[in-house]
């Protein structure tokens, strides 16, 4: 293609090699980066201050605190940048709050009549600059291209905030929390005679002595009594608006429920009679009651929801069999395997999930799978930090 540069890291030619010679002339240079570690942030620190040093030149840096993998090493190098040049530097923080993940890579830098962008695979890391296989094209664009209407978009975005010494100091402890967990998991993992559930033991107690467990479980059960309201008056209404299922969505927890918002608003009396069948069937057996669900599911209602609406009716009987806690269950048991089961749409596999959980929890000493869930969220996403993007 015409005008467009590939790059990835090799013996000949690096990622931080080319973004270094960007730096030449440009006025004014924008990271959006998912993870920044010390390792990679030291290979531009000083092409960043001198391009700050020129007079009139500018930078604004967005970073992901997703999975704790942002060093806060590079939070503080940032904060003193803020210090020195003052208003010449905007720097923002950003934490998903929707089971998404904060995760573009963009280098950009604007010169006198044009912006040149690097966009691709690598992270503002050691291995994503110099030695993983990473591949990013450089492209040139107009001023005020796509780019920084996207890059203006996160700045504006709820879950963007500047980064202070305040809200430094709020990550902190978090990815204090998910170092030391990942320390737990790596160590169990290592020692093959340790129960499975040794770490989930380790991190409830962690979230109990810290409060966090609290904390979170009560926004459950709050979110929890709010979405049983919200089906009750749907089903009582046979009817179903806009509003009414953004405020349902809002109080489950599956990252995947958002994709089929177009599908139940355009199908919503089968929507509402799935509700109906969930809630006038939840006593049957497990396995009948999801057949049954499964039968009557509009397109893309799979696994998360009709999952979720059990769970919501009788999270005694239910467990919520999504992403995160399939995963964390093939953690837990030996009896359990993911690989199989969550392909299986069947009834019987469900029960099974069911069944499995209820023996994980009654051995964690928790009341309900709401407070499993909990627990397994947490875990997923902070041992998930060890698998993704560990480019040190």
């Amino acid at each position: 293609m015409a005008g467009v540069e590939a790059i990835w890291n090799s013996e000949d030619s690096t990622h931080e090699e080319r973004l270094l010679s960007l730096f030449e002339n440009a006025s004014h240079v924008d990271l959006a980066i998912a993870f920044a570690r010390a390792s990679g942030f030291h290979m531009i620190k000083d092409a960043l201050e001198a391009h700050l040093s020129k007079k009139g030149n500018t930078a604004r840096f967005i970073f992901g605190l997703d999975y704790c993998q942002t060093d806060p090493q590079v939070l503080r190098s940032i904060l003193a940048f803020k210090k020195k040049f003052m208003k010449r530097v905007e720097a923002y923080v950003y934490e998903s709050q929707d089971g998404s993940c904060f995760h573009p890579k963009i280098y950009r830098f604007r010169y006198a009549d044009k912006v040149k962008v690097c966009a691709g695979s690598a992270n503002l890391t050691g291995g994503g600059l110099r030695a993983n296989h990473e591949f990013s094209i450089i492209y040139e664009e107009k001023i005020n291209g796509r780019s920084k209407e996207y890059i203006d978009s996160i700045t504006d975005d709820d879950f963007a905030d500047e980064l202070t010494s305040e809200r430094f100091q709020r990550y902190i402890p978090k990815y204090q929390r998910a170092k030391a967990s990942k320390a737990i998991i790596s160590h169990v993992n290592k020692q093959a005679s340790q129960s499975k559930l040794y770490p989930f033991q380790i991190r409830l107690a962690q979230m109990k002595e810290d409060g966090t467990f609290q904390d979170e479980m009560d926004n459950r059960r709050k979110g929890r009594d709010t979405a049983r309201r919200i089906i009750r008056r749907i089903i009582d209404q046979n009817s179903l608006i806009g509003d009414q299922f953004q405020n349902l969505r809002d109080t489950l927890h599956s990252g995947l429920l958002e994709f089929a918002r177009s599908e139940i608003l355009r199908q919503p009396q089968q929507f509402i009679n799935l509700l109906k069948y969930a809630r006038d069937h939840q006593s049957d057996e497990i396995d009948e009651v999801w057949d049954g669900l499964w039968d009557r599911k509009i397109r893309k209602v799979g696994r998360n929801w009709l999952s979720e609406i059990l769970s919501v009716l009788d999270n005694n009987r239910f467990m919520v069999m999504n992403g995160n806690s399939v995963a964390m269950m093939e953690l837990a048991s030996n009896e359990f395997r993911a690989s199989w089961r969550y392909q299986n749409t069947k009834g019987s596999a469900f029960r099974v999930f069911c069944e499995t959980a209820t023996n994980i929890r009654n051995q964690l000493g928790l009341s309900d799978f709401t407070e499993l869930d909990c627990l397994f969220n947490k875990m997923y996403f902070e041992g998930k930090s060890t698998q993704v993007e560990d480019e040190e």
